[in-house]
């Protein structure tokens, strides 16, 4: 019951270890960074720097359990639409039981494709309730982002939390966050990840992660990150237009984070220069 607790307490008033981001499937297990050349719909929703072509879209449902709590449980919803150069993306998560504790996400962007280039639009927002008649917390959160790739490079660049939300009027507001998520396209068998995370009185927070492709039904992904050190990876299997991820992330006090995702959607992607 104790580490129930102090890791509610954790994720409620720890708003500067990203509140306002929703994680899951593939990405978790490559330690937060994302594939920019052919994003997942939590991809998408992460780093919105990045468009879809016309008629293309994503749709992703996942389970999350924190370090084998189940009163963390998280669900979650996402997905992504491109039509004639613009990107629609929203996703929807929650963890927590209601009556007890409930940790409630949204977050949107609608992004702009200008040749290889894409700017956007993003909005956040997260909602705490604690018990039944314990009070109920609500904060939304602006943001920007921008993107674009040259040959095998890709950049996707994301500033969160412009406006400086609060939950509330006697703390503080939310730092600003600014990431930048890069790609190595290895063709089709591997990509290389990496993401960099800034913010006020805070580390700067690097990630790495790989995605190796077995053949055309699997592949595997791992990733690595510090402040603390923590090591991901997983699998994922393919059949047709859908996609199963697993993922686990082990902290080296908390335990193993596990995340499964079942993802649909048409994967055409813009042809890039070589």
């Amino acid at each position: 019951m104790m580490k129930t607790i102090a890791c509610i307490m954790l994720c409620s008033l720890a708003a500067s270890a990203g509140a306002f981001d929703l994680t899951g499937g593939r990405s978790d297990g490559m330690a937060g960074t994302v594939l920019l050349s052919n994003p997942s719909a939590v991809d998408l929703t992460k780093c919105p720097a990045i468009g879809l072509t016309d008629g293309s879209f994503r749709i992703e449902a996942g389970w999350n359990r924190k370090y084998d709590l189940a009163d963390l449980d998280r669900i979650y919803l996402m997905g992504g639409y491109g039509y004639r150069g613009l990107t629609a993306v929203i996703g929807l998560s929650q963890m927590g039981h209601s009556g007890y504790y409930t940790e409630q996400f949204f977050r949107g962007a609608v992004i702009y494709a200008y040749k290889r280039y894409h700017f956007g639009l993003v909005g956040s927002g997260r909602r705490l309730e604690y018990g039944r008649d314990l009070g109920k917390y609500t904060a939304l959160a602006m943001g920007l982002t921008a993107g674009g790739y040259y040959r095998r490079f890709h950049l996707g660049l994301v500033a969160d939390n412009l406006n400086r939300p609060k939950l509330a009027e006697n703390i503080d507001g939310e730092n600003a966050r600014y990431k930048f998520y890069g790609e190595i396209d290895g063709g089709p068998r591997h990509s290389i990840t990496l993401s960099l995370v800034l913010e006020n009185y805070e580390k700067p927070l690097v990630s790495f992660g790989q995605l190796i492709k077995l053949n055309e039904y699997g592949s595997v992904f791992w990733g690595v990150s510090h402040n603390p050190v923590t090591y991901g990876g997983g699998l994922s299997a393919v059949y047709r237009s859908i996609n199963i991820n697993y993922a686990a992330v082990y902290h080296p006090e908390l335990g193993l984070n596990h995340t499964v995702s079942v993802e649909y959607g048409l994967r055409t992607t813009p042809s890039r220069d070589r």
